[in-house]
């Protein structure tokens, strides 16, 4: 029995719906979609192409009915700065 699966991140290189099919004929199982990239509008498109691919594609194993879409959201980001007023001393024994 296949356990692998093979997820995808589709960008801009990767995002028309004939290289999904491309990506798809290789073995793709799961397009990942990184949320803080484009805007709703795009993910909307990639997302309308790969249900159209599901919907005409024959399955290609009966391990895998349909290719899913997997979204990640953003992560938290820190902040440095690089000013020359912050000081950093070491701390005095309390």
């Amino acid at each position: 029995m296949i356990r692998t699966k093979i997820i995808c991140t589709i960008g801009p290189v990767s995002e028309s719906y004939e290289m999904l099919k491309r990506m798809a004929g290789a073995g793709m199982n799961i397009a990942r979609l990184n949320m803080s990239h484009g805007d709703h509008e795009w993910h909307h498109k990639v997302i309308r192409h790969i249900k159209t691919l599901n919907r005409k594609s024959p399955r290609p194993s009966p391990f895998c009915s349909t290719r899913r879409v997997r979204k990640s959201a953003p992560a938290p980001s820190r902040r440095t700065s690089t000013s020359s007023r912050i000081r950093c001393s070491p701390s005095t024994p309390g």
